[in-house]
This record gives C-alpha cells, sequence and structure tokens, in this order.
C-alpha cells in the first residue's frame, strides 16, 4: 500500500513538474503579424517569446478593443500616476478600426530591462486602409514585459516634450 502510494506520488509530481517547466507559448490574437523583408528572423528579433506575447496581447486588445486589458498592460508606474477613466476614454475615440496586419521593422534594446519595437499598423476604417508607422517602447517589470504609452494627452504628467 505505502509502496503503490508512493510510485503515484511520484509520477503525480513528475507530472506537474514538467508541466510547469514547459516553455511559454506564443500568444494567439487576430491580426497578422509579418516581418519586413530586410528584417531579421523573428526568432532573433525578439529577446524573449514573452516580449512578443505582451506586444501582440497589447494590439490586439488595443483594437479588439478591450481597453480594461491594455490599461493593464500599460507600465506600473503610468497607471499609478494616471487615470484609467481618461486612457479608456481617450482610446476608446479610435473605436471602428480594424488592425489587419502588424509588420515589424525591428527589435532594438536600449537596455537590459527596455526594448522599442519599430513597427507598421495597417489599419482599416469605414473600408479605408491607412498605415501608421511608430516606435513602440516596452519595459520589463518583476519579470512582466509593459507597454509604455507616451502620449501625454492620455498621461498628460509627462509634459509636451
Amino acid at each position: 500500500m505505502i509502496k503503490s502510494l508512493t510510485v503515484f506520488l511520484l509520477i503525480f509530481f513528475a507530472g506537474f513538474l514538467s508541466a510547469c517547466s514547459s516553455e511559454p507559448q506564443e500568444a494567439e490574437f487576430s491580426f497578422e503579424l509579418v516581418y519586413a523583408p530586410d528584417a531579421e528572423s523573428s526568432q532573433k528579433m525578439w529577446p524573449d517569446i514573452n516580449l512578443r506575447n505582451s506586444f501582440v496581447t497589447y494590439w490586439d486588445a488595443r483594437f479588439i478593443p478591450d481597453l480594461n486589458r491594455t490599461w493593464e498592460i500599460e507600465a506600473p508606474h503610468l497607471r499609478f500616476m494616471g487615470s484609467k477613466d481618461i486612457y479608456i476614454d481617450f482610446f476608446s475615440r479610435g473605436a471602428g478600426q480594424i488592425l489587419k496586419e502588424i509588420v515589424i521593422s525591428r527589435v532594438d534594446k536600449v537596455h537590459e530591462n527596455m526594448y522599442k519595437v519599430e513597427c507598421e499598423l495597417k489599419l482599416i476604417r469605414l473600408g479605408r486602409e491607412r498605415n501608421l508607422h511608430l516606435i513602440d517602447s516596452w519595459i520589463r517589470v518583476g519579470g512582466h514585459w509593459y507597454h509604455l504609452e507616451r502620449n501625454p494627452l492620455v498621461f498628460s504628467f509627462m509634459g509636451l516634450s
């Protein structure tokens, strides 16, 4: 009896530990993520899968829109100093746009816990396409990647510089 219980517990904990140590999976999203022809391979571009997952989760939620979700992905210090109501009100104005595609040009390391993602968003609104080029900043805090929204209309304490 004790021997079978011991074997059961060993198998249970071995399975549990193997499930805990599995690699993070790529996040699913509703738009197409492509890489510019002259960009490095996607595997070399992202420092880790978690930054890529935070990036695609943020932009997917932004255009669903699930602005409560994007608020949670904004950097903690910005959420501490900013207003969730102003944030949601500001980004709700873009509702009705469809994010068709993001083209990644480069992912640059600023320092160990900060990266900038240069990309182009391909948007559709009222049947018309438009492209929006941006350099998106991301910071790692406590092992998690957060977006750094730099719009002074959203976070007025940042000033207009």
